[in-house]
C-alpha cells in the first residue's frame, strides 16, 4: 500500500506499478508493456517472478542474495544490486534506461538463460537420458 501511495503522490502511476498477485492472462498483458523488472528483495530462494520476467525477455535487476546470483550473471543476462542499496538500484535503472542496446541484450540473454536451463522440456530430456543410461531398453 505504501508503494501505491508513493506512486500516486509523486504522479508516477503512468510509469511504474506495484501489481501484486495476478492471473497468468493478466501477467502476460503486463509483461507486454514492461520495460524493466526490479526485484529488490532481502530474502529469496530462486523467485518464480524473476524466472518469468526473464522468460518474457524483460531486462532484470535483482538483489544479490540467496539463489539469484546462480541465475543472473551481471552485465550478461541481468544486473545485481546489494539488498537495500538504493544508489545501486538508481545506477542500474539509469544504466538500462540510457543504454537501449544493453537493455535489449540483457532481455535477450535472460530469455536464453531460461530456455537453455529452466524449461520443463530440458528437465524431461535430462531425466530421459539418465533413465536410459541406467535402465536397459
Amino acid at each position: 500500500d505504501k508503494v501505491k501511495v508513493f506512486l500516486k503522490e509523486k504522479n508516477l502511476m503512468h510509469r511504474a506499478a506495484h501489481i501484486g498477485w495476478c492471473t497468468k492472462e493478466q501477467l502476460d498483458q503486463i509483461y507486454k508493456k514492461t520495460m524493466l523488472f526490479i526485484l529488490p528483495s532481502y530474502h529469496e530462494g530462486l523467485p518464480m517472478s524473476l524466472l518469468e520476467a526473464m522468460y518474457a525477455g524483460i531486462p532484470c535487476i535483482a538483489s544479490n542474495i540467496d539463489g539469484i546470483p546462480e541465475l543472473i550473471q551481471p552485465g550478461i543476462n541481468g544486473l545485481l544490486v546489494e539488498p537495500g542499496n538504493i544508489e545501486q538500484i538508481k545506477t542500474s535503472l539509469l544504466q538500462l534506461t540510457e543504454n537501449k542496446e544493453l537493455c535489449k541484450k540483457l532481455g535477450r540473454d535472460g530469455y536464453q538463460t531460461i530456455v537453455q536451463n529452466f524449461l520443463i522440456q530440458k528437465h524431461i530430456e535430462t531425466l530421459e537420458m539418465l533413465y536410459s543410461g541406467i535402465h536397459p531398453d
